[in-house]
């Protein structure tokens, strides 16, 4: 008798799972258009190619990288609106004395508005350049009298144009980074010579 009973579960088992819509390869009723032929055909659980159209996925064309850039991109910063404008120009560090000496020189014009409280200027060691080879430059504003470390003080609400001056070390994206400890806010220019 458990013999009988347990072939029974068996095969109680067996038929649910044939029956359940997760088994794999169930088979779906469908109904046959044909009158002459039996009532109820099985077929399978596949897209059908005549009657359904299957997205294809197709490749993205692929477009050249759009270089970033932050010109005219209006920052504010440790009490100041700082805006860098694209008129950028080239020079050249003129000082027999220094081994940056005849060196090329990018020339970043830059507007700065004081919005703080108090007389302030853009402390130079708040701000850091980068060349397009990820690395710090060497700082070269002592040697132009139109630099902003030269500038000097605005009182509230005073503004003026001035500039940065970046070591060229080839075309490619230059960064200005930010930091005063509280905040920090890089700018990424993409500089050509030619």
């Amino acid at each position: 008798m458990k013999k009988i009973s347990w072939i029974l579960v068996f095969v109680v088992v067996i038929s649910l799972l044939s029956g359940c819509s997760f088994y794999p390869g169930k088979k779906t009723p469908t109904k046959n258009p044909s009158p002459s032929a039996t009532p109820w055909k099985y077929e399978e659980n596949t897209p059908d190619s005549e009657t359904e159209d299957i997205p294809t996925e197709e490749p993205l064309p692929t477009a050249e990288p759009t270089p970033k850039s932050d010109f005219g991109r209006t920052i504010t910063f440790d009490g100041f609106v700082i805006t860098v404008n694209k008129s950028y120009l080239f020079t050249t560090v003129k000082n027999q004395f220094s081994e940056q000496n005849g060196k090329d020189v990018i020339e970043l014009p830059v507007h700065v508005k004081n919005i703080g409280d108090e007389t302030n200027h853009l402390n130079t060691f708040e701000y850091t350049f980068f060349g397009p080879k990820g690395t710090e430059l060497d700082n070269v504003s002592a040697y132009f009298d139109n630099d902003i470390f030269r500038a000097g003080d605005l009182r509230s609400g005073a503004e003026y144009d001035t500039y940065f001056h970046l070591l060229y070390e080839g075309d490619g994206s230059y960064f200005i980074e930010f930091d005063d400890w509280s905040s920090k806010i890089e700018l990424e220019f993409d500089i050509t010579k030619s």
